[in-house]
């Protein structure tokens, strides 16, 4: 939490996640760590390492599906493809902003692909 370079925290959050992924103090600190304005690289650096099969953490979940309105379209993949390594509860959760997703006209076809298939494994349909 207190070293400024975002490079560095964010090599921290990977550590944090992948070693420490129930402990509450370290989810805070994660979460905060990725609502915070990221560069492209870090944000796919956060992305990949909140993408914790099991994660269970509410409001994590919920930090995670912000990206899916990055201005990026690999960024919303990425947040997706996390959304589905977390696991169903993810993608449940993330749901309403999924299908929004696969609705929008100005979505690219790959992150709508991404959100169709994110859906469609947890039985969801999106047309």
């Amino acid at each position: 939490r207190t070293d400024r370079d975002p490079a560095a925290q964010d090599g921290a959050a990977g550590i944090l996640m992948k070693y420490d992924s129930r402990d509450s103090e370290a989810l805070q600190a994660v979460t905060a760590f990725i609502l915070r304005p990221l560069s492209p690289i870090e944000r796919e650096g956060a992305l990949r390492a909140v993408s914790i099969p099991g994660l269970t953490d509410i409001k994590l979940i919920d930090a995670v599906a912000t990206f899916l309105d990055d201005p990026l379209p690999q960024t919303r993949i990425l947040a997706i493809n996390a959304l589905s390594k977390i696991g169903p509860q993810a993608v449940a959760q993330a749901g309403p902003a999924l299908l929004e997703a696969v609705h929008r006209a100005d979505q690219p076809d790959d992150v709508k692909a991404a959100a169709r298939k994110a859906l469609s494994e947890i039985g969801w349909t999106a047309q």
